[in-house]
């Protein structure tokens, strides 16, 4: 019924009983729709680290909301007025909340963008030569920010002002983990290919 009814008088009730039945199965939330029209949807949702927030692609713009609601959360409303038509394809959160990062395409490269959600100040901007930005991570400091593209691979900080690459042709995924020293060290996987990268020799 509520696949075949899009806008059905009955379908808000019909939601809150399907959800009443899934809470008993181990639902806490259904995160919030409104404000997303059209065929858009809700893309690479990453919790904040305290498991508050959820943090996605809403369509075309990022979006915050409260995980025990579902609702949207009005932590960086003011940002994302101001991100307006950027074109994002992946966003994240900083491990401390106060920061967020996007990537995604630009006039002739991928772009980086970094902001400040408590103020909504842009804190960073670096373009990639040559390449769309598909996807960005923050490392476990909140230091670093890892992105791909489709082959090169790298990091950036934003407020250091440093920007580093590297190639590993076919990168579908990248992640960050810490070694026996406490440093991180970048991930990044092409079909059976696993490598881990030393950030200080990345150039």
């Amino acid at each position: 019924f509520l696949k075949a009814c899009d806008a059905c008088a009955q379908k808000e009730a019909a939601q809150r009983k399907l959800d009443d039945l899934q809470k008993s199965q181990g639902l806490v939330s259904r995160l919030s729709a409104a404000g997303i029209t059209g065929r858009e949807g809700i893309t690479r949702p990453v919790f904040s680290s305290d498991g508050h927030l959820v943090l996605a692609m809403g369509g075309s713009l990022p979006r915050l909301w409260n995980a025990e609601t579902g609702e949207k959360d009005t932590m960086g409303e003011a940002l994302f007025a101001k991100i307006g038509k950027t074109m994002l394809n992946s966003v994240d959160i900083s491990p401390d909340g106060h920061n967020l990062v996007g990537g995604g395409p630009g006039r002739q490269s991928g772009t980086l963008i970094g902001w400040d959600l408590n103020t909504g100040s842009r804190v960073g901007l670096q373009e990639v030569d040559g390449f769309d930005v598909r996807y960005v991570q923050y490392s476990m400091d909140g230091l670093w920010v890892g992105w791909m593209g489709d082959g090169p691979i790298g990091i950036w900080n934003p407020m250091a002002r440093t920007f580093l690459r590297a190639t590993h042709s076919g990168v579908q995924s990248i992640a960050f983990r810490l070694n026996s020293e406490g440093r991180p060290e970048l991930l990044t996987v092409a079909g059976k290919e696993l490598m881990v990268w030393e950030l200080e020799h990345l150039d």
